[in-house]
C-alpha cells in the first residue's frame, strides 16, 4: 500500500478570505486467496461429523455429465467410451487459486474549499470535491450450468441424445467451468464529484442563518472479462430449443444453427477449445450506474433567545430550517446480459424520489449552578418530511441532561425515526451470483419433523430426494440487488445513562449507557438459506414466490434474494466508555481509553407477522456477518515531548453459527461456532521541527481469522478484516512547508 497527499492553504484580502486545496493518491494491492494458508483450500460447506470434506466447487473445469443413473466427469480427451470417470470430491475445482480476499484499489482525490467574509451578515463559502476510484478483483473461470429467469435460453445445458458426442442414448445434463477462457477479471471505476455553495452570517441580534445548495453526481462502470456467451455456447453445441420461449423446453441437436452464426464452429464438449472457439464464447460484460443528488438547505438559529427569569435559569435556544432534496439512480446492464444471452437475470433498474422537510429544535437550560442542579437541560426536536413516493412522515426526539453535582451527570433520550430506502436498496443492479447455501432437496433428511414437507415439495417439482444429484452443492444461484417496492423503515429509540467525572480523580471520565432500538419494516437482505428453507419446509410458503422454476434436470435455477422489508428488529445493549489522562512528569503523560460494547439482545422478525428469531451472538456463517455479544476497543498512549507510543487492542466476541433459521448443532456439524478474537497494534510518532514521522505494526501477533466454512473464503470476510490482512508494517512521513 502507498499513499501521497498534500494540501495548501492561503489567506487573502487581509484574512477576510481563505482558499484551501487538497490532493491525494492511494494505491493498495489485493490479497490473493491462494497466498493465505487458512484459505487456499476453500471448504465447499460445513459437513456433518464423519462426512468427507469437500474442497472447492462441484462445477468442474472438465465437463461434468449427469444422467439418469450416473455422474461422470470428462477426462478432457474428447469423450468416447473411455473418456470419463465417476465424479468424486477430487474432481472439484479449487476456486481459491483464482480468487482474491481483498480488492486491489487505486484512488485519487482533489478538493478545494474557499470562503470570503464580506461583513458580519454575509460570509460566502464553497467547496468542490472530485474522486476517482478503481477496484480490481479476480474470480475463478465462469461456471455455466444453465440460464435463469428472465432469460428464455435453456435452463439446463442438455446434450441431446442425437448429438454425436452423446454416447448414453438419453438426454444428459452438462456442467462446465470455463477456465480455458481465463479467470474472470472484475473491475469497477467510479467518478464522483460534489459541489456545495452557500452563505452564512448574522441576521440581527443573536440570530444566525446558513443557506446552501449541494449538487453531486457519481458515474460507475463495471467490467467483467472472460464471461461466457451462453447463447453462443448453445450454438456451438448445436443445441436448439423446440420452443424458444420456454426455458425448460425440450432440445434437439441441429448443427445448422452454428453454421448460421458468424464465427461459430461446432465444439466437442469433452475436448479442448481452439483459440477461435474461445474467442467466439468469450465476452466482456460492461455495466453502468449513475447517481445524482441535489440538496437545498436553509437554517436559522439563535442560542440565546431568552434567559430564564429565575435563579440559576439558563438560556433558551432554537433552530429551525427547511430542506429539499432529490435523488436519482439507475443501473444499466450489458446488452447481452439484459437480453439473456449471458444466461443471467440482469435487468435495468432506475428511479428516484424527492423530499421536502421542515424541522425545529429547541434547547432549554432550566437550571445551572444551584443546589442539586449543577446543570439541567432539556432538548427537543421535531421534523416533518414529505416524500413524493412515500407520503408524509413525522419524527420527534426529546432529551434530558441532569448533573446534580459536577461529578456525575445523568442523561436520557426518547425519539422516533424514519428512514427511506437508499438508492442502492431501491435501484441497485440485479445480478446472479452463487451464494453459500444448500438445496433443501439435497438435504431433505436434515430437517427433522419437517423433512416430510421438504420431500413432498421436492416431489411436486419432479425431484426424487433419494436419487437427486445436486450439481451446485454448497451454493445456491441467487438474484440479488435493489427492490423498487421497498417501504421506509420506522423506529423508536430510548437511551439512558450516566457520566462520572470525579473531581478527586482529575482527567477521568467514565460513562455507561443503555440503549434500546426497535424497527418496523426493517430493510435487509436475508440469508438465502432462510428463503429456501422457509419455502420447502412449509414454514412460510409465501417465500416460494422467490424460488424460480427448477431446470429440466431438477436443479435450482434462481432464488430471488433482493432487499426486502423484514417484519422488524428489537435490539438493545450497554456501552461503557473510559478516558483517563495521567500526568506522569512535566514532559510525560499517559492516556488510557476503553470502549466496551455489550449486545444484550438482537431479535429479528424476517417477515411481517412472522416468528421472532434470536440472532444475539450469532454469525450467519454462510454470508459472513454476525452480531457478537461483546466488542471492546482499548488504547494506551505514552507521550514524552515530541515522541508518542500507542498500543491498541480490539476484541470481537465469539459467536454461534446460524443459517438464518437455526443454530448449527455442535454434535452434528464439524464447525458450529467461532471463538473470541483479540488483535493488537502498536504505533510510534515523532515530530522533528517541520517533519512528522509515524510507524507501526498492525496485528502485531499475526492473528489469523477464525475458520468459517462459508463456501468461499474459509472465514467471515466482513467481520475479520484486520486478521485477513495479517501482520503488516507501515511508515508515514509528513512535512509542513
Amino acid at each position: 500500500m502507498g499513499k501521497i497527499a498534500g494540501y495548501k492553504g492561503f489567506n487573502f484580502d487581509h484574512g477576510r478570505g481563505n482558499i484551501t486545496l487538497f490532493g491525494s493518491y492511494m494505491t493498495q494491492s489485493g490479497i490473493k486467496q491462494k497466498n493465505r494458508s487458512w484459505s487456499n483450500t476453500a471448504w465447499n460447506a460445513d459437513p456433518t461429523i464423519g462426512s468427507p470434506i469437500a474442497i472447492g466447487s462441484s462445477v468442474t473445469a472438465n465437463t461434468r455429465v449427469i444422467g439418469s443413473n450416473f455422474d461422470l466427469v470428462s477426462n478432457g480427451t474428447g469423450g468416447g467410451q473411455n473418456g470419463f470417470h465417476s465424479f468424486t470430491n477430487a474432481d472439484r475445482y479449487n476456486i481459491s487459486r483464482d480468487q482474491m480476499l481483498t480488492n486491489s484499489l487505486q484512488q485519487a482525490v482533489l478538493s478545494g474549499d474557499a470562503h470570503y467574509k464580506i461583513n458580519d451578515h454575509i460570509d460566502l463559502y464553497s467547496s468542490i470535491r472530485y474522486t476517482h476510484k478503481d477496484a480490481l478483483n479476480t474470480l475463478a473461470g465462469n461456471p455455466v450450468t444453465g440460464a435463469s429467469y428472465p432469460s428464455t435460453l435453456p435452463s439446463s445445458v442438455i446434450l441431446p441424445s442425437g448429438s454425436p458426442y452423446n454416447i448414453w442414448g438419453e438426454d444428459v445434463s452438462m456442467y462446465r467451468r470455463f477456465s480455458d477462457l481465463g479467470q474472470r477479471r472484475y473491475e469497477e471505476a467510479f467518478d464522483t464529484w460534489q459541489y456545495t455553495g452557500g452563505a452564512k452570517g448574522n441576521i440581527v441580534g443573536n440570530w444566525e442563518y446558513d443557506v446552501s445548495m449541494t449538487y453531486g453526481q457519481s458515474l460507475g462502470k463495471f467490467s467483467t472479462q472472460n464471461m461466457t456467451n451462453y447463447a453462443n455456447y448453445m450454438n456451438a453445441l448445436g443445441i436448439q430449443q423446440v420452443d424458444p420461449s420456454d426455458a425448460n423446453s425440450a432440445v434437439v441437436y441441429n448443427p445448422s444453427i452454428c453454421q448460421a452464426s458468424q464465427g461459430c464452429s461446432l465444439i466437442n464438449p469433452f475436448g479442448q477449445l481452439t483459440t477461435e472457439q474461445q474467442n467466439y464464447l468469450r465476452h466482456t460484460q460492461i455495466d453502468h450506474s449513475t447517481y445524482q443528488m441535489r440538496d437545498f438547505n436553509a437554517r436559522v438559529h439563535n442560542n440565546k433567545i431568552a434567559h430564564l427569569p429565575w435563579q440559576g435559569g439558563g438560556n433558551f435556544g432554537m433552530a429551525m430550517g427547511l430542506e429539499h432534496r432529490s435523488e436519482q439512480a439507475s443501473y444499466t446492464p450489458d446488452v447481452l446480459a439484459s437480453n439473456g444471452d449471458l444466461g443471467g437475470g440482469a435487468t435495468y433498474t432506475g428511479g428516484g424520489y424527492n423530499v421536502t422537510e421542515a424541522y425545529i429544535e429547541g434547547n432549554l437550560g432550566l437550571l445551572h449552578d444551584v443546589a442539586f442542579a449543577h446543570d439541567l437541560t432539556i432538548d427537543g426536536q421535531g421534523r416533518w418530511s414529505h416524500y413524493n413516493t412515500f407520503g408524509d412522515a413525522y419524527n420527534w426526539k426529546v432529551a434530558i441532561n441532569w448533573a446534580p453535582v459536577r461529578d456525575i451527570r445523568f442523561r436520557a433520550t426518547l425519539g422516533t425515526s424514519f428512514r427511506a430506502p437508499t438508492m442502492t436498496e431501491l435501484y441497485g443492479g440485479h445480478q446472479i451470483g452463487y451464494y453459500a447455501g444448500n438445496d433443501p432437496c439435497a438435504q431433505a433428511s436434515s430437517y427433522g419433523a419437517l423433512s416430510s414437507n421438504v420431500i413432498a415439495r421436492c416431489a411436486s417439482q419432479g425431484v426424487n430426494t433419494s436419487t437427486f444429484i445436486n450439481a451446485n452443492s454448497g451454493q445456491i444461484p441467487t438474484l440479488s440487488g435493489g427492490n423498487s417496492s421497498l417501504s421506509p423503515e420506522t423506529g423508536r429509540t430510548y437511551t439512558f445513562g450516566t457520566v462520572i467525572t470525579p473531581r478527586w480523580i482529575p482527567n477521568l471520565t467514565a460513562s455507561v449507557e443503555y440503549w434500546h432500538y426497535t424497527l418496523k419494516n426493517m430493510i435487509t437482505m436475508l440469508p438465502v438459506q432462510y428463503v429456501v428453507d422457509e419455502c420447502y419446509t412449509g414454514t412460510n410458503t409465501s417465500w416460494c414466490n422467490n424460488v424460480a422454476q427448477r431446470s429440466a434436470s431438477g436443479q435450482l435455477t434462481q432464488v430471488v434474494d433482493t432487499y426486502s422489508n423484514a417484519g422488524g428488529l428489537r435490539t438493545n445493549g450497554i456501552d461503557f466508555d473510559l478516558n483517563y489522562h495521567i500526568r506522569l512528569s512535566p514532559v510525560d503523560s499517559l492516556t488510557l481509553t476503553n470502549n466496551f460494547q455489550q449486545l444484550v439482545g438482537y431479535l429479528q422478525q424476517n417477515e411481517p407477522g412472522g416468528s421472532w428469531y434470536n440472532y444475539t451472538g450469532r454469525l450467519f456463517y454462510q454470508s459472513g456477518y454476525g452480531m457478537p455479544r461483546v466488542r471492546d476497543y482499548a488504547t494506551a498512549t505514552w507521550r514524552h515531548k515530541n515522541f508518542s507510543l500507542t498500543y491498541m487492542m480490539s476484541y470481537t466476541g465469539g459467536m454461534k453459527f446460524n443459517d438464518g433459521s437455526n443454530d448449527l448443532s455442535c454434535s452434528v456439524y464439524v464447525y458450529c461456532k467461532v471463538p473470541g478474537v483479540f488483535s493488537h497494534d502498536v504505533t510510534v510518532n515523532y515530530n522533528l521541527n517541520n517533519w512528522q514521522f509515524e510507524a507501526g505494526v498492525n496485528n502485531i501477533l499475526d492473528k489469523k481469522p477464525p475458520f468459517v466454512p462459508d463456501g468461499t473464503t474459509n472465514t467471515a470476510v466482513s467481520m475479520y478484516a484486520e486478521e485477513i490482512i495479517g501482520r503488516y508494517v507501515f511508515l508515514e512521513v509528513g512535512r509542513v512547508f
